[in-house]
């Protein structure tokens, strides 16, 4: 009862007011307040259309109906994108499957997943609503498990496939009725026991790919078990022959093999014995001492490395050619060969004479020991040691029994030659006769020597007179070793071409500044000679001055070219015949033939044009003068514009500072930004008083908690559901609701009554 009072006194104080204003209505109100106002005074000034009216304190058409926006130009009211009227307020459009709740579209059924796009509510992939809730389609054969979250088949042992949603035994596996059991065919069963198939038909053996039963490899069933075919036995893995007690089957030589080592398989009686000479020791069947098995009989014991020779009846080596010790029962080669893989052989360049390695002479000589060479088995012809052949010396033929020279010549112990008598011998290097005593001349009629014409016998040699030589002809005056006496010039002329003789030392040498180069004098690289010395090769189009000690171009003014030794008129410029010239209209700069530019220019490389040497000036190309542009004067450093004006670009305007330009056609200063005013004095620019830039242009000032909205053309709160108060350029919740954080509410334990726009107490 006491709760009952103080919740009505609390209400009434609520109350005081008239009637509280729906947050989510409150633009109705205010709009009908203002309507009723304006038809109060008389008529309404402006037109809303029907759907809003005109609110003063907003200075913009309110829509009727809470929380829609306004069209100003089709004049009507419609909830903002993504939301619905549902006759009271604007919500979020969420279908018929599901309601808007905390912020989300919720759907009705509870499980259901919603689909923003389709607007639609619907259980999640793989399940379906059974009427109650979301429950996963596991189909006919299977149920859901909560508890292992997955589908488990009603048959206990089946597997469950999710795709057809169907169970089955495992592959391999058959549903006996009772559970899933390995499927092993007709002619076989499964043993739980041994855990795998088992034929039917004792002894077979189980087949799991064909899932058949067989006997295994080589018996047959005849009727009551598996045996093998007459003649053989069964050895644990296959029917084999059957090879009595003394031997067994062997897989790999598919024979019967004794099982005593060594001995020998009687197929017709079954049983075993050692080869022929060979008896059981106990271990195996060996041969008596001294002699081993060959594979055939029992042969005497040759070692490794020889073997018994049935024909020659002793030990032969395996190695061709090596000899064997019966003591040592070893091989090896004879003394000084060795074995190079393959048999018996002599060092390279020696082959064996039967009892040792001696040089390989050949065909046509044999060693000789006390010489330690070859000798050439035709007496008087020489061994050659690389073809190792035997010739006679050179020039001699072999007659039959000997070598001889052929007919007029004689053998001077080394070679054939001519035959010159008592007074001459023949000389190998001049391949003629030539006089025992030096000087003379070999007369090859009479075979007889003397001194030349001219000359004498000095008791040692032939000579000429004193002060003279002889030059192969006759004696002439000595001119030394590096001269000759020219007869045409009657004087002693050098040997080497260009040389210079020097008749008091009998000497010839190179001009000052040359030297000889195997041929004759030249300077050295780089010079030539010009008749008196050694000076630099300028080529032809140049000289080498003495003065400046380079080359000068021939002509006046070219440039000379040291690497290719030519001469040509600087870059751009042409040889008119007297001197290099620059082609009409140009001149030279010291380095290329530019523009003529006049005194005010010069000539840029990189603009290819004139530009005036003061910095701004503007070049005339008629005139080739340069000048200040138009308006613009020089004060002495650079063109500048008259004191409180700039230069556009192409003239000089007034300075409307960084906000602003000069608009020539209104003859004044336009602020770049759309709307702002310009001031003269600071030279920027501002909204009018009121408004402010919000980026786009100026609008009204709406103050912290609002924002101009362009659409309605009036400040709208940035919390939706406040108020906007003009005056303070505050939002504020209507009446005595509060900002909750997300939105204006109610005290706690009321509601807020639409029709009354006001809160109103919940009773219990």
């Amino acid at each position: 009862m006491l709760l009952k009072q103080v919740l009505v006194a609390a209400l009434l104080s609520l109350s005081s007011v008239t009637a509280f204003p729906n947050p989510n209505n409150l633009h109705d109100v205010e709009a009908r307040d203002v309507e009723d106002n304006l038809v109060a005074r008389g008529g309404n000034h402006h037109d809303c259309g029907s759907y809003a009216s005109w609110n003063d304190g907003k200075n913009c058409c309110v829509c009727k109906d809470n929380g829609k926006n306004y069209d100003s130009k089709t004049k009507s009211c419609n909830c903002p994108s993504g939301l619905t009227w549902n006759g009271h307020q604007c919500v979020h459009d969420c279908g018929k499957d599901a309601t808007w709740q905390y912020g989300n579209c919720v759907c009705n059924n509870k499980g259901e997943t919603y689909n923003p796009k389709t607007k639609t509510c619907s259980c999640p992939l793989g399940q379906y609503w059974n009427g109650k809730n979301c429950q996963v389609d596991c189909g006919k054969d299977a149920s859901y498990d909560y508890k292992q979250k997955k589908c488990i088949c009603k048959k206990q042992g089946e597997i469950y496939n999710s795709n057809s949603k169907t169970c089955s035994c495992p592959p391999g596996t058959v549903w006996n009725g009772y559970a899933c059991v390995v499927d092993c065919g007709k002619e076989a069963h499964y043993d739980k026991w041994q855990k795998k198939c088992v034929c039917n038909n004792k002894g077979e053996v189980y087949n799991s790919g064909s899932k058949t039963c067989s006997c295994p490899g080589g018996q047959y069933w005849n009727g009551k078990k598996c045996v093998c075919p007459y003649g053989k036995v069964w050895n644990g893995k296959q029917c084999v022959e059957d090879c009595g007690k003394e031997a067994h089957f062997d897989y790999n030589q598919k024979k019967c093999v004794c099982n005593k080592n060594g001995e020998i398989f009687n197929s017709a009686k079954k049983t075993c014995s050692c080869p022929d000479g060979q008896f059981w020791n106990g271990k195996q069947c060996v041969c008596p001492y001294g002699k081993v098995w060959n594979g055939k009989q029992c042969v005497p014991d040759c070692g490794k490395e020889a073997h018994f020779d049935y024909n020659q009846k002793k030990c032969v080596c395996n190695n061709k050619g090596e000899i064997y010790n019966s003591a040592k029962k070893t091989c090896s080669c004879p003394d000084g060969q060795f074995w190079n893989g393959k048999q018996c052989v002599c060092p390279y360049g020696q082959v064996f004479n039967g009892k040792q390695c001696v040089p390989d002479c050949g065909k046509e000589a044999t060693f000789d020991y006390k010489q330690r060479k070859c000798v050439c088995k035709n007496h008087g012809e020489i061994y050659d040691s690389k073809t190792k052949t035997c010739s006679c010396p050179d020039s001699q033929v072999w007659n039959g029994k000997q070598c001889v020279c052929p007919y007029g010549k004689v053998w001077n112990g080394k070679q054939c030659v001519e035959d010159c008598g008592k007074e001459a011998h023949f000389d190998y290097n001049q391949k003629k006769c030539v006089c025992n005593k030096n000087g003379e001349i070999f007369d090859s009629k009479t075979k007889n020597c003397k001194c030349p014409d001219g000359q004498y016998w000095n008791g040692k040699q032939c000579a000429c007179p004193y002060g003279q030589i002889f030059n192969g002809k006759q004696c002439v005056p000595d001119c030394g070793k590096e001269a000759t006496f020219d007869y045409n010039q009657r004087k002693c002329v050098c040997k080497n071409k260009g040389e210079v003789f020097d008749s008091k030392t009998k000497t010839c040498s190179c001009p000052d500044g040359q030297y000889w180069n195997g041929k004759q004098c030249v300077c050295p690289y780089g010079k030539i000679w010009n008749g008196k010395q050694c000076v630099e090769d300028c080529g032809k189009d140049a000289h080498f001055d003495y003065n400046q000690k380079k080359c000068v171009c021939n002509k006046n003014g070219e440039i000379y070219d040291s690497k290719a030794k030519t001469c040509k008129c600087p870059d751009s410029q042409y040889w008119d015949g007297s001197k290099c010239s620059c082609p009409y209209g140009t001149v030279w700069d010291g380095k290329h033939c530019n523009q003529d530019c006049g005194k005010d220019a010069h000539f840029d490389s990189n603009q290819k044009k004139c530009v005036c040497n003061k910095q701004g000036e503007v070049y005339n190309d008629k005139s080739k003068t340069c000048s200040c542009p138009y308006g613009q004067y020089w004060d002495g450093s650079k063109c500048a514009c008259p004191y409180g004006k700039v230069w556009d670009g192409k003239q000089c305007v007034p300075n409307c500072g960084k906000d602003a330009s000069y608009d020539s056609k209104q003859n004044k200063c336009v602020c770049k930004n759309i709307g702002q005013v310009f001031d003269s004095k600071s030279l920027t620019c501002s909204c009018p008083s009121g408004t402010s830039w919000n980026g786009y242009a100026c609008v009204p000032d709406c103050g912290k908690d609002a924002h101009y909205d362009s659409n309605q053309k009036c400040c709208v709160c940035n919390n939706k559901g406040q108020s906007y108060d003009s005056k303070s350029k505050t939002c504020s919740c209507p009446g005595n609701q509060y900002w909750d954080g997300n939105k204006c509410a109610c005290p706690y334990g009321s509601t807020w009554d639409s029709s009354k726009k006001t809160c109103k107490l919940n009773y219990p």
